[in-house]
């Protein structure tokens, strides 16, 4: 067993596996589904944007100053709103520039409760601050992408439901309730089912990639129950934020969604 560290994986060898792309690509054939070009622009984008932020991390980690790694956590919140919006139909400027505090003060909070397992001093470095955080922002991309989705098509669909809790004398908040329930828990389920499976179905990935990089698995584990706390409790707040947030900017004062936002979806 190998407990120096992780293999050095070829070039070559990484160009060979790639060769079974060949299997999405035949059934993306047989279903006449096409989104060849998506496929090829996501690869060849996840392999760019990869190696320049391997390239970026490198030197990030060996200066390691909190004002930079602040600044690439803040980089990383702008993208991750502009994708959110972006993949659930709700990018404008008028939400975006509201959302983006949202998501700093919740990715604060969470990094604030990561002191207590692993301390200041750790914390503070890039080579915990960054991947942390990035663990926890993919999964409130994810997350909220599903929840305001849900959200403002239950929301359509449904619109004679909303109008008649008005009717019946409920208030905005307790009017969209239901929708908002219904949208956490389309959102939130999967990660529920991943956690209760997690070590009996599935090795997770942060945990794998400890082992694999050398770590005991005990202590691997130790950092995967912390990661998924945060990512759970980041990824309610951050959907129920989200969505009252816009809710408040996407109805009008008469309390139906506004039509820029129906032209949206």
């Amino acid at each position: 067993m190998n407990t120096q560290g992780t293999f050095d994986i070829p070039i070559i060898n990484i160009v060979m596996y790639s060769s079974i792309l060949i299997v999405p690509l035949l059934i993306f054939i047989w279903l006449d589904l096409k989104v060849y070009k998506d496929l090829f622009i996501s690869i060849v984008r996840m392999i760019l944007q990869l190696i320049l932020i391997g390239l970026y991390l490198k030197y990030l980690f060996i200066y390691d100053k909190i004002w930079l790694n602040l600044s690439w956590v803040l980089i990383m919140i702008l993208a991750a709103n502009f994708t959110i919006l972006k993949n659930s139909g709700m990018l404008n400027k008028r939400i975006y520039l509201t959302t983006i505090p949202v998501y700093i003060i919740i990715v604060v909070l969470v990094f604030l409760t990561f002191l207590i397992p692993l301390g200041y001093e750790n914390l503070r470095s890039a080579q915990y601050m960054i991947p942390l955080i990035g663990m926890i922002l993919g999964n409130i991309l994810s997350s909220n992408i599903i929840g305001l989705q849900r959200f403002y098509e239950d929301l359509i669909h449904h619109e004679d439901d909303y109008i008649q809790f008005i009717l019946a004398g409920a208030g905005f908040i307790e009017a969209i309730k239901p929708f908002a329930r219904h949208a956490l828990k389309t959102s939130i389920m999967p990660k529920l089912g991943i956690m209760a499976t997690m070590g009996l179905v599935s090795i997770p990935g942060m945990m794998t990639g400890q082992i694999l990089g050398g770590v005991p698995p005990v202590a691997a584990i130790k950092y995967q129950i912390i990661i998924m706390i945060g990512i759970i409790s980041s990824a309610t707040l951050s959907v129920i934020c989200s969505i009252l947030v816009s809710a408040v900017l996407n109805f009008d004062a008469y309390g139906r969604i506004c039509k820029d936002v129906r032209d949206l979806l």
